[in-house]
């Protein structure tokens, strides 16, 4: 009796206690243990899946999109260090994939061995080290030297293991996918990535393949062990350094026998993966050869895990579906784990929209196709526009008959309304040479009869018509966060991955241009409210370019309130002196004061540039600013140098503001003239300087903002 009575207590508590459990719906068994799969293969491309029932049924279950990366040439080295360190590092070419087994040998020495040797670290007997460290941390010293190895310490720091399989060895080590994951000191906790991982294959290129049953093998052991695995298959790698050498026939056969091994290992090891708490991603860091040539940079890539629907990917990055960043999969990793992210790490979450990843594929052909057709039409549109104006200034020197003039005036009223027709056209998204052709000419021929039509026949009134037209079309699509811009010919392209949204330095040059060519035309029918009508309306192009949800261009609000209101002073004839400057400045301020609060406070799902900017400095303190200043001018000094007319360009774009304030008679006299023009062109001067300095690759404003305003002269 009496043990019963010290036994009841026991036994009522625990009966409360799952009484409880019950009420409130508490799961008694523990959660499971949240994992990442990253299954790397390079050199994949969306060709390749066809016939592939584990890969399509992998596909069709998570969120397809394509990644882009922000560089000229996409390397492993570029592709796989950027993954691993947020953001764009220098990358040295011979030593940024050097990682190896503790116990593999290397130059005759154990790696592990080596390793310590080189860098002062240690590495355990199961891990895998980074030889070429310390060429990786002196080629980024400064701010980027917190990039290296980034992701991998974030792990690390919420004690979380990271593990490698598989290589892409071929001439020389290859371990791209083990670069993923390093950390600061180039280290892996877990790692096969030597010749245990392959086996051979003597009809193969290099006589190794990837032995499938052996990653799988490591797989089953890892996956207990560690909670970011990258398992790499670099086959097409390999068949990549031969490629010189097969026929399409022959490649295309590789191609085939190496993803349907491939498609085999998948449903192996989906087998083996809980959908309930596991990530998985299909990661193409770098596309073969035969596709970086026609300019496709765009690799895909797949992602599955818990509470993420079927369908195309989303990325606050881009705003454009099915397209992301390549930092965008670090950054939804980090987040799947519970791990925060520094501001100098790029990237957002991914979310995902309905859609079959099929169309995917489509909306690759179409940019890449876009992206090849751009340059030979730019190009010979540049030339024509070049011709147009140099034969006219001849015409003028030598007095060419009136009715030869009155064509090469109409010429180059035609030419100044291909940005216009451009981003009509791209509404209608035409990719073939015939389509571009017939409906670039019939929209120019349209639109000239309207405007002949509507200003009967004089020049300076079409002009002003069509820079009005301009102006509409740019801040109609700017309203709409860019979306014509992003298909037209003289816009952003998704492939270079500079921008993806909003309104780009390209327009942005049309814009101001054409609104300062049309204020120098129609200034004197604003007489008694020229002063207020200029200010109204510089504060709205100023709010439509910056506007993070509009133009989403900060610089080029920047350029705006400045360059604008110096253009204002000069048509009302007011000295540009320190009072006028200082008020500029104080402009400038309450529209960054204004584009800030709202990117920081209202935008937070989609935050732009400006907003990123503003959580780095209050992070890292004003040296942010310093090295974004450092950067801009890298950038302009590069393309400057890109050919000598650049150079040109920058020197009458000095000289101009300098014969202005110390004019010699003939200018005092063309001022005397033609005082609207020639102070609308002076305006479009300084606008133009300011540009260069506020913004990347503001040469191209420049150029695309004197297209309207060298008529002025």
């Amino acid at each position: 009796m009496r043990g019963l009575l010290v036994r009841t207590p026991k036994l009522y508590s625990l009966i409360c206690f799952s009484l409880l459990m019950i009420v409130v719906n508490i799961p008694l068994a523990a959660e499971a243990k949240k994992q990442v799969l990253i299954i790397d293969i390079p050199r994949l491309a969306f060709e390749d899946l066809n016939d592939t029932p584990n890969l399509n049924r992998f596909l069709a279950g998570g969120a397809v999109g394509l990644m882009t990366v922000s560089v000229e040439l996409a390397t492993f080295e570029k592709v796989y260090l950027g993954f691993n360190s947020g953001t764009q590092l220098r990358t040295p070419s011979q030593t940024s994939l050097l990682i190896f087994n503790a116990t593999e040998e290397y130059k005759h020495l154990p790696a592990g061995e080596l390793y310590q040797a080189l860098t002062g670290y240690q590495t355990n007997d199961a891990g895998g080290a980074h030889l070429g460290l310390a060429k990786i941390i002196q080629m980024n010293s400064g701010p980027l030297f917190q990039n290296v190895g980034c992701f991998g310490r974030l792990l690390g720091q919420n004690s979380l293991r990271t593990a490698a399989i598989g290589n892409s060895d071929a001439e020389n080590p290859n371990r791209s996918g083990a670069v993923l994951l390093m950390d600061e000191k180039g280290r892996i906790d877990l790692a096969a990535l030597g010749r245990e991982t392959l086996r051979n294959a003597p009809g193969f290129p290099f006589g190794l393949v990837t032995d499938e049953d052996r990653i799988f093998s490591y797989w089953l052991k890892f996956k207990n062990e560690a909670d970011v695995i990258v398992i790499t298959l670099g086959d097409f790698e390999r068949l990549e350094r031969f490629a010189p050498y097969l026929n399409d026939e022959r490649w295309g056969f590789y191609r085939r026998f190496i993803i349907e091994r491939y498609d085999r290992l998948l449903g192996r090891l989906q087998k083996t993966v809980d959908p309930g708490s596991t990530l998985t991603v299909l990661f193409s860091g770098v596309a073969p050869q035969r596709k970086t040539k026609t300019g496709d940079k765009l690799m895909p890539v797949a992602i599955s895990m818990p509470g993420l629907e079927p369908g195309i990917v989303y990325s606050p990055s881009t705003r454009s579906p099915g397209l992301i960043s390549l930092y965008d999969l670090p950054a939804t990793i980090l987040k799947f784990l519970g791990v925060k992210k520094p501001g100098r790490f790029n990237g957002r979450i991914l979310k995902s929209i309905s859609g079959d990843w099929r169309r995917v594929a489509l909306l690759r052909q179409e940019l890449v196709r876009n992206y090849q057709v751009r340059w030979p039409l730019l190009t010979v549109y540049t030339y024509l526009f070049i011709s147009s104006v140099l034969a006219g200034i001849v015409g003028l020197i030598f007095k060419w008959r009136p009715v030869i003039m009155k064509a090469l005036t109409y010429t180059y009223l035609a030419l100044v309304m291909v940005p216009a027709a451009f981003l009509i056209m791209s509404a209608f998204n035409p990719l073939d040479w015939l389509a571009i052709i017939g409906l670039t000419l019939g929209l120019i021929a349209l639109m000239m009869a309207a405007a002949v039509w509507l200003n009967r026949g004089d020049p300076f009134r079409i002009l002003s018509s069509i820079c009005l037209t301009t102006i509409i079309f740019i801040a109609i699509d700017g309203l709409g966060n860019g979306f014509l811009e992003a298909k037209s010919f003289l816009g952003y392209s998704a492939i270079a991955g500079a921008r993806f949204y909003g309104i780009g330095n390209e327009y942005l040059g049309f814009l101001l241009g054409a609104f300062i060519v049309f204020l120098a035309l129609n200034l004197k029918n604003f007489t008694k409210y020229q002063g207020r009508f200029l200010s109204l309306v510089t504060w709205i192009i100023a709010l439509l370019i910056a506007h993070p949800n509009l133009g989403a261009n900060i610089g080029g609000g920047s350029t705006a309130i400045l360059g604008l209101g110096i253009t204002k002073l000069l048509l009302l004839k007011k000295r540009i002196n320190l009072k006028e400057i200082t008020k500029l400045i104080i402009s400038l301020t309450v529209l960054l004061t204004l584009v800030g609060i709202w990117d920081v406070f209202l935008n937070k799902d989609q935050m732009a540039h400006f907003g990123k900017l503003l959580f780095l400095i209050k992070d890292e303190g004003f040296q942010v600013v310093q090295d974004m200043v450092s950067r801009k001018w890298e950038m302009n000094l590069r393309l400057i140098n890109y050919t000598p007319w650049s150079k040109v360009l920058l020197g009458i774009l000095i000289l101009v503001p300098l014969l202005y304030y110390k004019p010699s008679q003939k200018i005092i006299e063309l001022i005397r003239n033609y005082p609207d023009f020639l102070r609308g062109f002076l305006g479009l001067v300084f606008t133009a300087l300011i540009a260069l300095i506020l913004n990347d690759s503001g040469i191209v404003t420049v150029a695309t903002m004197l297209l309207f305003g060298g008529v002025l002269l």
